[in-house]
């Protein structure tokens, strides 16, 4: 079970670092009269990981970092939508008693698009890195830093 709490939490943090880096991509492009749910949706979800906000980008920074973003754009929202539906597929299974067989297909499908988006992840911070002056790679790294501790902090009090 604490495997399974792991994977989950894990997969969860990762899909919620792409879609943060899409939503940010998509939110600059966003057109000034926006309104309603979709607006309050994409601010939320900027908020919590806005790795590269307060790094004091130039402008030709910021567009290089959008030319990447954007580069992995489909990659990206594929990534989120594999890992929400192999995490619906595992719930389900979870809740309808499947089979021992059929709850490790699941979980391993699960674990498998975990992988894919941290793989993602880890490719678009490599491309991202260079860019960024030496002050503001430390930065970035201490706050992906913070955040593998917000997701250590919160394993230790699911399973503690």
């Amino acid at each position: 079970m604490k495997r399974y709490l792991k994977s989950l939490l894990a997969l969860g943090a990762a899909l919620l670092l792409a879609a943060t880096v899409a939503v940010a991509a998509n939110a600059q492009n966003a057109k000034p009269g926006q309104n309603g749910a979709r607006k309050r949706v994409l601010r939320s979800m900027i908020r919590p990981g806005a790795a590269l906000r307060g790094l004091d980008l130039s402008q030709q920074q910021k567009d290089q970092v959008k030319a990447i973003l954007t580069s992995h754009k489909d990659a990206i929202k594929a990534a989120v939508t594999d890992g929400i539906k192999a995490k619906l597929v595992m719930n389900r299974a979870l809740a309808s008693g499947a089979s021992d067989q059929d709850l490790k297909a699941a979980f391993d499908n699960a674990t498998n698009a975990q992988w894919n988006a941290l793989q993602l992840r880890s490719q678009m911070i490599a491309e991202i890195k260079p860019i960024l002056t030496p002050d503001q790679q430390a930065r970035l790294q201490q706050r992906l830093q913070k955040v593998d501790a917000r997701i250590q902090n919160l394993l230790e009090k699911k399973i503690g």
